[in-house]
This record gives structure tokens, sequence and C-alpha cells, in this order.
């Protein structure tokens, strides 16, 4: 599967998730955390390990 075909698909799962999360205080009312920033903080952390684990994959020459 051709890369930009793949990165189009995860970011458009990421928009249906990032336009949902804020409702996410409503879903779970009874939490005592605010969950709309922890679900934020989980998606920053997220995103700090995939960079940190695609500069140990080798990319191919060829691309």
């Amino acid at each position: 599967m051709p890369y930009y075909l793949f990165s189009s698909i995860v970011n458009f799962i990421i928009a249906g998730y990032n336009l949902t999360l804020p409702f996410s205080t409503y879903a779970f009312p009874h939490c005592k955390f605010k969950t709309y920033a922890i679900f934020l903080t989980a998606e920053a952390i997220g995103g700090l390990v995939g960079v940190l684990i695609s500069t140990f994959i080798k990319k191919n020459q060829y691309y």
C-alpha cells in the first residue's frame, strides 16, 4: 500500500476522533478526571512515541 494512501486513511480516522473528542466529558460524567484532557494527552504522547519509533525504521531507498 502506498504511503500516501495509508496516511490519508489514518488522517481520516484521526479527524473523526478529534471531532468527537470534546464530547467525551458527556460520555464519562462520573469520572473525577477531565477526560478530554486525558485523551488529548494520550494522543500527544502517542504522536511522540510514533515519531521516536519512525526514526529507527530504516527507510526504503527507492522512494
